[in-house]
């Protein structure tokens, strides 16, 4: 389904279709896949750039993976590199969110952003307990960070900025 729609797509709309790729208006010349049919080289359609050093290869193809894990880690990579052009919410129309998140890549950057998430929370909690006024090694044992940790907050909120 998804082959023959965007093959569809690349055949009629070209040009818009290779600008949006490209991230720039082009001119296209057209190579018919007839021109191409001898055995190992198949193409659904050629579309090539008016240059002499520039070609666009695009090449549709939707593939059963029925492994999950593996399914969900090249979803989720699909994802990752869609973010370099793509808006998030058409990510999302594209990608199943539910397969994204059963997978490795995924869970990684989710647990990294938690991580950072965490420690900027213990930091603000330091920060409001020590202008409060309460001791270093009450802090440091409610928030979780080390003593040197919550001793240099102090550092950082009692002296004065440097212009």
């Amino acid at each position: 389904m998804y082959d023959d729609t965007c093959r569809f797509l690349a055949e009629n709309f070209s040009a818009d279709f290779a600008s949006w790729l490209l991230g720039e208006s082009i001119t296209l010349t057209e190579l018919k896949p007839s021109e191409l049919s001898l055995e190992p080289i198949r193409a659904d359609a050629l579309i090539l750039l008016q240059s002499d050093d520039s070609v666009l290869h695009l090449e549709f193809q939707t593939h059963e993976i029925p492994d999950p894990i593996t399914q969900a880690n090249l979803t989720a990579a699909s994802a990752i590199l869609a973010g370099i052009r793509l808006e998030e919410e058409i990510i999302y129309r594209l990608l199943r969110r539910d397969i994204m998140q059963e997978s490795v890549i995924y869970r990684s950057i989710q647990e990294e952003a938690e991580t950072k998430a965490k420690a900027s929370m213990q930091r603000e909690i330091a920060v409001n307990l020590l202008h409060a006024g309460v001791a270093i090694n009450i802090i440091a044992s409610t928030t979780g960070l080390a003593i040197e940790d919550v001793q240099q907050l102090q550092q950082q909120i009692t002296e004065p900025p440097q212009a």
